[in-house]
């Protein structure tokens, strides 16, 4: 099974090597990774993510031709009928087909004013680092130290690609 990913971040590629590794445990995989300009936004915000995501999915599989394109797209969302912002995950699998499948990792509230700064149009990594005084060296994302290391990013991550595996594994 050959997968491109739409990324070069080592968090990102580690979790679809988690993910995949054991949903098809029984499958050769090889995964290549690509860093795409698509042109998206540094920070998506609500449909944004998934927008992204789906795009990094599909331009990742066509440009290897690939049997799976996998983007994950982090990003803020607003909780339908709340007035609270959630830090999520998405991805999207695509093949050559053009079937798609999406899944989102947990989502989690941020402080205050880290809302407010990527609202104004900060990233999120910068708006953690300057208002937290926390530098992220190993990349274990703001949800490692806002749940004082019960969770990392790597974890969201391979949750928001099980649940994207779901339909090819009863297809």
């Amino acid at each position: 099974m050959n997968i491109a990913v739409a990324t070069e971040n080592p968090v990102k590629i580690r979790a679809v090597e988690e993910a995949l590794a054991e949903a098809f445990a029984n499958a050769q995989i090889t995964i290549q990774q690509l860093a795409l300009d698509l042109g998206l936004p540094e920070q998506p915000m609500n449909e944004a993510i998934a927008i992204g995501a789906l795009a990094r999915a599909k331009a990742a599989q066509k440009q290897l031709g690939a049997d799976f394109g996998i983007g994950i797209e982090a990003g803020l969302m607003q909780l339908p009928g709340t007035s609270q912002w959630l830090s999520v995950q998405v991805c999207a699998i695509v093949d050559g087909s053009g079937r798609s499948s999406v899944g989102l990792g947990p989502g989690y509230e941020l402080p205050q004013p880290i809302v407010e700064a990527v609202l104004a149009g900060e990233s999120l990594r910068d708006a953690f680092e300057r208002l937290l005084a926390q530098e992220d060296p190993d990349r274990h994302g703001a949800v490692y130290y806002l749940s004082n290391g019960l969770l990392d990013r790597a974890a969201l991550t391979v949750q928001g690609i099980r649940m994207a595996i779901i339909p090819w594994l009863s297809a």
